[in-house]
């Protein structure tokens, strides 16, 4: 799935280790470009691509974001993650270019 839209905050990442070794999860949080704004928060894990990095994702600008949404149950409730796996800047919020803020 995809969608475009502000990145508007940028969460601490988490880190630990696993069975598996270390692991580092940075959030972030999305705002839509509808008519109502809704607002979408996401993670990225670092896996051995340093993805967090690669994708570079910064508060103020304006991206399109590919990811994946999965449920798991825990103690009998259901919680949702979205889970990036790809990230393109389309421009930046707030710019004074003649194209509403969208780089070429």
């Amino acid at each position: 799935m995809e969608i475009e839209g502000f990145i508007t905050e940028e969460c601490p990442i988490k880190s630990g280790t696993s069975e598996r070794g270390p692991w580092k999860i940075a959030g972030y949080v999305l705002e839509t470009m509808e008519s109502f704004p809704k607002h979408i928060y996401f993670e990225v894990s670092d896996g051995m691509d340093n993805r967090i990095a690669r994708l570079n994702i910064k508060k103020g600008k304006r991206m399109k974001i590919f990811f994946d949404i999965n449920a798991r149950k825990y103690e009998d409730r259901w919680f949702n993650s979205i889970r990036a796996f790809d990230a393109k800047e389309t421009g930046y919020v707030g710019s004074n270019t003649a194209n509403n803020g969208i780089k070429a």
